[in-house]
């Protein structure tokens, strides 16, 4: 599931409950810009940028653990969802 960097989830103050990697929280909640967060089950396991290209919606994505396939098809899923309700084509997902 992809959660919204202002999801009401991720602005709760109990971030070591949320995310309890605390080398984990810059990355989820950077000073500047807020990125998604992906979530498998109960837990998140990266976060994702959307990167936009006149038409073209490029989904950077940072995973910080291997996920299931059937997993990656509901994100896959997702990502299309997401391009299409903002009007453009999914061009990629980029895994940084």
């Amino acid at each position: 599931i992809m959660l919204n960097g202002f999801d009401l989830f991720l602005q709760g103050k109990d971030r070591d409950l949320i995310v309890p990697d605390a080398g984990k929280h810059k990355d989820l909640w950077p000073v500047l810009g807020r990125p998604g967060a992906v979530l498998s089950g109960t837990e998140i396991v990266g976060t994702w940028r959307p990167k936009t290209a006149g038409k073209d919606f490029t989904l950077r994505l940072s995973l910080w653990t291997n996920l299931p396939k059937r997993v990656r098809s509901q994100l896959q899923i997702e990502v299309e969802r997401l391009a299409e309700h903002r009007g453009q084509r999914l061009a990629a997902i980029v895994e940084e």
